[in-house]
């Protein structure tokens, strides 16, 4: 369609005037006049930049977002929060609680916020939301109403546990996440996300922070992070941080496998056991850390005796007690777990024998005395009772 010189002269007008005019405004000359929604239409990129350049501003932002292809998403959020007051990050958990898909706009909302270091304790019952300024000051409720652009400790913990995987790779490029916050997301998302969410925080962790700096206060959460794994069968997600921590770690620097593999034990896990197990000998081959050896505690082999997993425990005998088995410390340790599970559920015993091969006769004859005296006490026939 030829244009008229009265129809550019309209849209010259209307140009002019959307410099003073304010968002809603404009949208109302262009909805009650039809010449000018006609150059709307005819010129569309183009304005578009300006709804675009308007809409950010009215939003109190100074920086220059030019995307036109966001156009549509901005003006829903323009209706929505032009009747709300709000900090910027609320733009964050606004696009991610609606499914709003523009990684262009998300980094854009989350390059004009500010997240400083978290509190180191990260708990989950704690309503307090303050965060640590450079200095290592805490920013209270007040400042962040002087300085909206800061994003409280909650809101980052709803940010990162709620965003997408693509929402994640820009959270990550923008913002300084603590380990402490990187250990609260992935207990968060042990249920509800899959590996490649878990390995880009992983990933993050370790690029960013550097196993080998790691500072003390770390430790804990890393240990938090793989006892995460380890419970919820992240099998694939635990092989890869054990793959970059061969690439990270530095002499003298290394996990706490005391801790994991008891908690393996505890969950009667053989999988992750083998993994830690081959990680530690691996450390200890390298000479990345002094040569230690992993102790089961006693307090386990308790429990796996009164819980009747004598299967389990063989195996552990097998594949890593070996004759250590034999000693007071553990013989003992089975004499205490039998003894709870004759006074619970007698009948479960039987399987004790399973692990004959593997106790030497003195400590039979120690072990079979002493489950007698307690088959005395619950007087149960001796025709019923089953010896190692």
């Amino acid at each position: 369609m030829k244009r008229s010189f009265d129809d550019f002269l309209i849209y010259d007008i209307f140009e002019t005037l959307s410099k003073y005019l304010s968002v809603q405004d404009i949208v109302n000359v262009l909805m009650v006049n039809i010449s000018c929604y006609g150059n709307y239409k005819y010129n569309e990129n183009y304005c578009n930049k300006i709804f675009v350049k308007k809409i950010i501003r009215s939003f109190g932002f100074q920086r220059v977002f030019d995307k036109t292809n966001s156009i549509k998403h901005l003006f829903r959020m323009f209706y929505y929060f032009k009747n709300h007051k709000c900090y910027k990050a609320d733009f964050l958990v606004y696009m991610i609680d609606n499914s709003i898909k523009d990684n262009d706009l998300f980094r854009f909302y989350a390059s004009q916020c500010c997240f400083r270091n978290a509190i180191n304790t990260i708990n989950e019952q704690d309503e307090d939301a303050r965060i640590l300024n450079y200095s290592g000051l805490y920013i209270s409720d007040i400042d962040r109403l002087i300085n909206d652009t800061f994003i409280s400790l909650n809101d980052m913990k709803y940010i990162l546990v709620n965003s997408d995987i693509d929402q994640l790779h820009v959270l990550f490029d923008i913002f300084n996440i603590p380990i402490s916050l990187l250990s609260y997301t992935i207990s968060e998302l042990k249920y509800s996300r899959g590996d490649n969410y878990l390995i880009t925080c992983i990933k993050y962790m370790f690029v960013k922070h550097c196993f080998g700096k790691f500072n003390v206060d770390d430790n804990s959460y890393i240990c938090e992070i793989l006892v995460c794994l380890i419970r919820y069968k992240r099998t694939n997600v635990l092989k890869y941080f054990i793959d970059q921590k061969r690439e990270y770690i530095m002499r003298g620097r290394s996990i706490d496998y005391q801790s994991l593999i008891n908690t393996c034990i505890e969950l009667h896990d053989k999988i992750h056991l083998e993994i830690l197990i081959k990680e530690q000998k691996y450390d200890n081959d390298k000479g990345l850390l002094e040569r230690s050896f992993i102790i089961i505690n006693t307090h386990r082999v308790i429990k796996l005796c009164e819980m009747a997993k004598f299967e389990y425990l063989k195996y552990l005998v097998k594949r890593h007690l070996g004759k250590a088995i034999n000693t007071m410390i553990y013989i003992d340790s089975i004499c205490m777990g039998l003894e709870m599970l004759i006074f619970n559920n007698f009948g479960l015993i039987k399987n004790i024998q399973l692990l004959s091969e593997y106790i030497n006769d003195g400590n039979k004859i120690y072990i079979n005395n002493y489950i007698t005296k307690c088959y005395d006490d619950i007087k149960l026939d001796k025709s019923k009772r089953i010896l190692i």
